[in-house]
């Protein structure tokens, strides 16, 4: 196991969770590596063991704002009719859900796949075993797919939960010596979902502890405790509420004599009223019947704002920064972003929806291709024409925020397990960091930039 801690430069990364400490594979999906060159700084203590990138870019995003080519920074990024286009459009995709009468084409035939692999293709579990036949029998009873769907029921979701690819809390690594097949990929975690997202119930476990949902992003199973079944009444209010407040900062408690839970970036819930220092919004719980109850808290402004701010460079800039240095979630495991997620999260604020996934994410608004160009010619490219602050920069497998040059440089935020050496090993950044398209490329074993790999970037909400 040492000599597999070693090849995989894990001496100065320690696990967040004690349940995978001894778990020292680590991989990355869409890690790839470089560097940019920066003038030299003090190393804080904590720094030490960055990459370069991340020592020399200073890593703020208001930085950027003071330092590059923006112009007016309070400027309306676009029109106040075209934000309202986009919220209408927002809550469109995200109420949506309560629309359905059926799963999505294929959706449950796909999950029914991930439990009837053959042997050979089964995965590991957390403590670097192969899942037998016993257990993956067993998750499939379960999951008794045969039946599935059998029900159509509206929830809403009353804490910030997992969606799981199959009913268990258990990870699935496919081949711990792989790249992007081990810690902390499990396959198993599909996606997450925040307090108050609208899903639709189509199908319960044997053991009843289990929902298998749909909500406007994505599906899988959810614990039953995580969600409240809701009726027509509950969704035309809720659905018609004037005003929605988005939490803009992490871990909010939302604190009353029925409730005690937190509230993170990329929540939305309804306004019930507005004073000067705070909201008093509408939140959800389950109640002893599994049923929804409400309850209404007051918010500080400090930690939440009526949907949709103003769509401006200085506000976006000003909701990253709160996520900076967040680690690195795949699927949201632990509670934690990928990169999707952490772009997804940020503009709920602003009512700009965006879908689940990275290449989704990068059909949204203008598109300009960078196929068939040189990296020096992508860099041109990105520099002459791609907005600060409203561009996104697509590579397959992980995308990230233009926020505007350094040293001559494009720059981007983005939240990335870590870059690629030669073999299987890796460099863990695991956080969200502000880098050049060549974080990494310092070292001798790196073996290929990031800006190798982009294809494209676009401009949203044009």
């Amino acid at each position: 196991m040492q000599d597999i801690m070693t090849k995989q430069r894990y001496l100065k990364n320690k696990f967040n969770t004690k349940f995978f400490q001894n778990l020292c594979i680590c991989c990355v999906l869409f890690s790839i590596s470089a560097c940019a060159s920066a003038p030299s700084v003090d190393i804080p203590p904590e720094l030490a063991h960055e990459v370069k990138d991340v020592r020399n870019i200073p890593q703020n995003p208001i930085f950027f704002l003071e330092n590059n080519q923006t112009k007016d920074r309070n400027a309306l990024l676009i029109s106040a009719e075209t934000s309202v286009e986009e919220t209408k459009k927002f809550r469109e995709n995200y109420f949506r859900t309560w629309q359905s009468v059926k799963p999505m084409q294929r959706n449950i035939t796909y999950f029914k796949s991930i439990l009837n692999v053959s042997y050979a293709r089964r995965g590991y579990a957390e403590n670097l075993q192969k899942w037998t036949n016993k257990h993956f029998m067993l998750l499939a009873q379960n999951a008794n797919y045969k039946d599935a769907p059998s029900m159509s029921q509206d929830a809403i979701i009353t804490t910030n939960t997992a969606l799981r690819a199959a009913p268990t809390t258990r990870p699935y690594f496919y081949q711990p010596q792989k790249p992007g097949k081990a810690y902390p990929f499990d396959m198993f975690q599909n996606s997450s979902l925040h307090i108050g997202a609208p899903v639709k119930i189509f199908h319960v476990s044997k053991d009843g502890q289990w929902f298998y949902v749909e909500s406007a992003t994505a599906g899988g199973w959810v614990f039953a405790k995580d969600l409240a079944f809701v009726d027509d009444a509950f969704i035309e209010n809720w659905v018609k509420s004037t005003h929605f407040a988005s939490i803009i900062n992490d871990e909010v408690e939302l604190i009353s004599s029925d409730l005690k839970t937190l509230a993170f970036m990329g929540t939305i819930l309804p306004i019930v009223s507005s004073a000067d220092n705070y909201f008093t919004i509408c939140v959800p719980y389950r109640n002893t019947k599994g049923r929804v109850s409400t309850d209404v808290i007051k918010i500080s402004k400090q930690h939440a704002m009526q949907q949709p701010i103003p769509f401006t460079a200085a506000n976006v800039a000003k909701l990253a920064d709160h996520l900076m240095g967040n680690l690195y979630g795949w699927g949201g495991l632990y509670g934690n972003r990928d990169c999707s997620s952490t772009l997804q999260d940020l503009y709920t604020a602003f009512g700009i929806w965006l879908p689940r996934n990275s290449r989704a994410q990068a059909q949204v608004g203008e598109v300009i291709s960078l196929a068939n160009m040189t990296n020096k010619e992508k860099e041109k490219e990105i520099l002459a024409k791609a907005i600060p602050f409203q561009t996104f920069i697509f590579l397959p497998g992980h995308i990230g925020l233009y926020v505007g040059q350094y040293d001559n440089q494009a720059v981007m935020l983005h939240n990335i397990w870590g870059t690629r050496l030669e073999g299987n090993g890796r460099f863990v950044i695991g956080k969200t960091v502000i880098t050049s398209l060549y974080p990494g490329m310092e070292h001798s074993e790196a073996v290929q930039s990031l800006m190798c790999r982009v294809q494209s970037f676009n401009i949203i909400a044009q």
